[in-house]
């Protein structure tokens, strides 16, 4: 068997071209944006356009932290993401998520297989750090957890099946995991190693490239997404202290 030699990681900002145009990073005052350079297909948990769908930018919103849960009767998360995607004057249909983490732990990748390429950002909050398994520490009287969240935006121009899509997902949160045990990160609740926070959101965007029908440990695609989502992660977080 012949040995493959892993491709090497560029940091800063991510590039992905796909016919006319290519994808564009833009980080205003209050979210963080990724334009696509077309329609693609997006699979993920965000709150508006989460699921599978279709869009032309991912994009993350800055929001204040409600510690304590202080403040009450805001709006529903995904009407105050597509007020603040009209507000922008946005085209098309946009994925969107939120933080209270500052924008400013934006990391970003970029790793390029063959024709394959794939981008990642991150921002992180780690106050609301959690163990899958945790107990459940949401109120229905309205007590808030501590505010944090991990929210990665992937981007390939592959494109990739429904079940690829979803296996995207679990490459992405296994190699958040993994980063967040290399960085001796732990539950705020237990203590013990944690997996992610409370509120994390992810989501994957493919292009119109050449089609792939899995995205696992074992391909060239899950590798490059891990690597790629590991080190962004890795500037995200020290970029937190």
């Amino acid at each position: 068997m012949r040995s493959r030699q892993s491709p090497a990681l560029a940091a800063g900002p991510p590039l992905v071209t796909a016919g006319p145009g290519g994808l564009v990073l833009e980080r205003g005052p209050g979210h963080v944006c990724l334009t696509l350079p077309g329609l693609w297909r997006t699979c993920g948990n965000a709150p508006l356009c989460g699921g599978l769908s279709r869009a032309t930018r991912l994009f993350i919103l800055k929001v204040g932290a409600n510690l304590a849960g202080r403040t009450r009767g805001f709006a529903p998360p995904q009407r105050t993401l597509a007020d603040y995607a009209k507000a922008q004057g946005w085209s098309g249909p946009s994925v969107g998520l939120m933080t209270a983490a500052e924008l400013g732990t934006l990391g970003t990748a970029s790793l390029c297989a063959g024709e394959t390429r794939v981008s990642v950002a991150v921002t992180a909050g780690l106050a609301n750090a959690r163990r899958a398994g945790d107990p459940a520490d949401w109120r229905p009287d309205g007590t808030t957890p501590p505010a944090g969240t991990i929210n990665i935006l992937a981007v390939t121009d592959a494109h990739l099946t429904d079940a690829a899509l979803a296996e995207a997902l679990m490459i992405l949160t296994e190699a958040k995991a993994a980063i967040l045990g290399e960085q001796n990160i732990t539950s705020t609740l237990t203590g013990r190693p944690a997996t992610g926070t409370g509120t994390d959101c992810t989501v994957v965007a493919s292009g119109p490239g050449s089609v792939h029908r899995f995205c696992g440990k074992h391909v060239p695609l899950g590798e490059i997404l891990a690597r790629t989502a590991m080190h962004a992660l890795r500037i995200a977080i020290r970029r937190r202290t």
